[in-house]
């Protein structure tokens, strides 16, 4: 049976929902752009004080205008209200008829989502009155929200998915900051740091250049290179590690003269699109476009390929890259559907697994998780896995973190500093696979790592028992 609407009638709602967005949008920038330019128009305020008046009526009166901290901090959290706006307005009216895909054609909003205590299942009410039974796994999901409510970072998101059916098991987030948006585990607020090296290290094994036992010597590199550190340096290069290493320590010089040497910018871009970036994902949530706008000066594009800047992710995404790694390159459209129910409690729809894209061959594939092979056992997340106490020894984990502050392209910090800290990865149990994403938009005084947001997503999606 069809969900869908008749297409005139979607897009003329979906017409008016942007309109809307575009007047909320216009309205927050022009309310901005009066409070600064108010204050502006005074000149620059000096600090000196003269005395209150009869009329003052508050100490805030007598406060000179906003500085350039101020002005900024407004800037963004316009910005992400801007933000929040255009989300409500593309979930209202689904854009894409994602039967397509092989998804059932609806739109499923967070609002929806509701625990069915009878069903023993999460569930969403859809506006025709059918009911969708989801695909979240009550465990997993459960399990997250107590984590997320016993930490306060300024954001958080965790998204787990079944690699072989693309199935969403697990799909939450939380934020203690209106500066981080909501609905972020389907944002791609964050740039995707470090975890890029994944999709740059699928580049070098497709081409042929370097294998994961490949041995590149280096020096530097640490918080970032210039272009002195991409050129060989027989003196100075004395750490000698193999490119499985150099991903578990996140080696950036390794990464940087590698992409240098080897990739062109339009190799790099091309691999990255077939991995889903700057594309819409077929889901039947809104998730924004992964961005990937790759530099094309030299040591921009060597920063780039190595994780800093010019590429934002959305966590979603970030776990659907490890199914495809996962599932021998291929990447299965994901769903959050697992059934439709109509209002007899008659099953009107059956998710089926659909292929969306062959991303890699299944040979780089298997290179490249075995390129993650150890960052969980002795690299960056060893703290978080093979280390965290009572961790099972049946559990393996392939992963990538990725760790880096929120400035902007050029490099400068905004006011409010947050640092995003990353994982992605792949979970294993007795032949059984799981693919994992998380993010943590730390706060300066932060509790937790997306690696540890993982590494509960893991515990809870691959116990002993199933």
């Amino acid at each position: 049976m069809s969900h869908r609407r008749p297409r005139r009638h979607r897009q003329h709602q979906r017409r008016h929902a942007v309109a809307d967005a575009l007047v909320v949008s216009a309205m927050v920038l022009l309310v901005t752009f009066a409070f600064l330019n108010s204050h502006a128009s005074h000149g620059t305020y000096t600090g000196h004080r003269i005395p209150a008046p009869d009329s003052v009526r508050s100490l805030q009166e007598l406060a000179g205008p906003p500085g350039p901290v101020e002005r900024m901090r407004a800037f963004h959290a316009a910005w992400v209200a801007i933000g929040d706006a255009q989300l409500a307005a593309h979930e209202a009216v689904p854009e894409v008829p994602w039967g397509e895909h092989g998804l059932a054609d609806v739109q499923i909003l967070w609002s929806m989502i509701r625990w069915d205590a009878s069903r023993s299942r999460y569930v969403a009410d859809l506006a025709n009155g059918n009911l969708a039974i989801l695909t979240l796994d009550p465990p997993m999901q459960q399990r997250m929200e107590r984590v997320m409510r016993n930490h306060t970072e300024a954001g958080e998101a965790a998204v787990a998915i079944d690699p072989q059916t693309g199935r969403v098991l697990a799909l939450l987030d939380d934020r203690s900051s209106d500066l981080v948006p909501g609905g972020l585990a389907r944002r791609n607020y964050a740039w995707a740091a470090s975890t890029y090296k994944v999709i740059t290290g699928a580049a070098l094994l497709e081409a042929g250049v370097i294998t994961p036992q490949t041995q590149t010597c280096i020096h530097g590199g640490g918080d970032g290179f210039d272009e002195t550190l991409l050129e060989d340096n027989a003196t100075l290069d004395t750490l000698c590690i193999s490119f499985t290493r150099a991903m578990a320590l996140s080696a950036n010089v390794v990464f940087g003269r590698h992409a240098d040497r080897h990739l062109t910018r339009d190799q790099l871009l091309g691999i990255s699109n077939r991995f889903g970036f700057n594309t819409r994902i077929p889901f039947e949530m809104l998730v924004e476009p992964s961005i990937a706008e790759l530099p094309r000066e030299r040591l921009a594009f060597a920063q780039a390929a190595a994780g800093f800047r010019h590429v934002t992710m959305s966590p979603l995404h970030g776990a659907l890259i490890q199914a495809a790694i996962a599932n021998d390159g291929l990447m299965m459209v994901p769903t959050i559907v697992e059934s439709i129910q109509d209002r007899r409690g008659q099953t009107i729809y059956e998710h089926r697994p659909a292929e969306w894209r062959q991303v890699i061959e299944p040979a780089i594939a298997s290179q490249l998780l075995e390129t993650q092979s150890t960052t969980c056992t002795n690299g960056t997340a060893r703290a978080q896995f093979a280390q965290r106490p009572g961790w099972p020894a049946a559990i393996t984990v392939y992963g990538k973190t990725g760790t880096l502050a929120n400035r902007l392209l050029d490099g400068t910090l905004p006011p409010d500093v947050f640092t995003y800290s990353w994982f992605t990865g792949v979970g294993e149990r007795d032949g059984r696979r799981l693919a994992v994403s998380a993010l943590a938009v730390q706060n300066p005084s932060w509790q937790i790592k997306g690696a540890y947001l993982a590494s509960e997503l893991v515990l809870a999606g691959l116990p002993a028992n199933r």
